[in-house]
């Protein structure tokens, strides 16, 4: 076992150590069974895998700081863009379900959504495309040179520390 996964399974507990195709199946079918029980949301596939990989990354980074140990995770902020077809309200769900019985339990997943902006290669015009259409609003030639909009990075981690070895 590396000392990555060792560090997860301490911090985090077992339910983050490298999971396989199996378990993140169970895992899945059990959070959306919750989900639906409920908040009635059809949790998509692609919000879950996406929220999995997203808190994987969290628990990776607070194994990382120094001094341990984390008491909790109080919020996670992430950046996505809105071509990333991504609906908040489903990742929020995958979220809660993922850190169910973890330091992350009961945390704040804050999502900032980064608009698609682009520029005109046949006039120059540069700025947001609204409704995330494609045309020119100038010229209505197509914009084929995105700027923003496909974003999707962990932003920031709040966490709540032991006052004997941290804040």
């Amino acid at each position: 076992m590396n000392d990555a996964a060792y560090d997860c399974r301490r911090i985090c507990g077992a339910k983050f150590s490298l999971l396989t195709e199996t378990g993140l199946i169970r895992m899945l079918t059990a959070a959306v069974s919750r989900t639906k029980a409920h908040c009635r949301v059809n949790l998509s596939m692609h919000e879950f895998s996406i929220c999995h990989a997203l808190v994987e990354k969290v628990f990776e980074e607070v194994a990382r700081l120094e001094p341990p140990p984390v008491l909790r995770i109080c919020k996670t902020g992430v950046a996505c863009g809105s071509l990333r077809q991504i609906v908040p309200e489903y990742l929020q769900t995958a979220y809660a379900a993922l850190t169910k019985d973890t330091i992350a339990e009961d945390s704040v997943l804050e999502i900032r959504e980064i608009p698609a902006a682009g520029c005109c290669g046949n006039c120059g015009w540069q700025g947001e495309l609204l409704n995330n259409v494609f045309e020119c609003p100038a010229c209505a030639a197509p914009i084929t040179d995105l700027h923003a909009g496909q974003e999707l990075y962990l932003e920031n981690i709040e966490l709540e520390q032991d006052d004997a070895t941290g804040n």
